[in-house]
């Protein structure tokens, strides 16, 4: 004897079907990551980053050339040469990482973090937000740092941390314990990773946070109680980028000042051996 079901009910168990994660991946991402999607920018990046990773470790091992070599050849930050106007250093650096760790952490902060940002900005305001976020915590970076070389998507990640900040202290958007959980474990490694890593760089860090934080105040819905802090937001996007590149010009021409300076004592000292009397 069989039971004949009406359609209303092989529909709600067909919905049944699809909600049951097919494997272990599926099942992971939707405890963890429910915004997973593999035809998304995030999962793009993830697979772009580890692509070239290996790909360069690899061109590293076989060519015999420095993996860091490569890495400026190919586009690392290194503020001096952006007064040859390479302002492609600002951009590139984000797709490269320095080690393995650098690589990893970045990976696990985009899967957690930037699946669910997305979803709810679209593409373009996502895309936006994250590559200002870098580019802006590698400005920050040069300013700070004049001499430093820099690679990673640090300043993107912190600009999802941004994000945060301004959603979350304005009510912009509701969230369930597990996605508090999940944002405070992420704070927490990358502040461990920074604080103990000597080779963290703060102010790249630093400026993804706050280019993040203004990039996603200009983003937000219009609401009355945020009119004022939108138009800070739009001062602060000509404001940031002024001071930073101010501040950078200013080593800068403290550095070329110093070397007349050292040039001129060694063209003294060279004139007094050659005259000196006891010489």
């Amino acid at each position: 004897m069989t039971n004949v079901h009406g359609f209303n009910d092989l529909e709600q168990r067909e919905d049944n079907k699809s909600s049951v994660p097919d494997n272990l991946v599926d099942s992971f991402t939707s405890v963890f990551c429910p915004r997973f999607t593999y035809r998304s920018i995030s999962f793009a990046s993830i697979v772009l980053y580890v692509f070239l990773f290996f790909s360069l470790w690899f061109v590293s091992w076989a060519s015999g050339i420095r993996y860091y070599c490569i890495l400026y050849y190919l586009g690392a930050l290194h503020p001096p040469a952006l007064m040859h106007f390479q302002l492609h250093r600002l951009v590139l650096p984000t797709f490269y990482h320095a080690d393995f760790m650098h690589l990893m952490n970045n990976v696990i902060s985009t899967f957690f973090l930037c699946f669910s940002i997305e979803h709810y900005l679209g593409v373009k305001r996502f895309i936006i937000l994250y590559l200002g976020s870098s580019v802006c915590g590698y400005l920050l970076s040069a300013a700070a740092l004049p001499k430093t070389f820099t690679v990673g998507a640090s300043g993107a990640i912190m600009g999802m941390f941004g994000y945060y900040i301004i959603y979350i202290f304005f009510g912009l958007r509701q969230m369930d314990n597990r996605s508090y959980l999940i944002l405070a474990s992420m704070i927490f490694i990358n502040l461990l990773l920074i604080l103990s890593s000597p080779s963290g760089n703060f102010f790249a860090h630093l400026g993804g946070v706050i280019s993040g934080a203004i990039i996603s105040l200009i983003q937000a819905d219009e609401r009355s109680d945020l009119n004022v802090w939108k138009r800070w937001a739009k001062v602060a996007v000509i404001a940031y980028p002024a001071v930073c590149i101010a501040w950078f010009l200013y080593h800068r021409v403290e550095y070329y000042l110093s070397l007349i300076h050292i040039c001129r004592c060694r063209r003294i000292e060279r004139c007094r051996s050659r005259w000196s009397p006891y010489h």
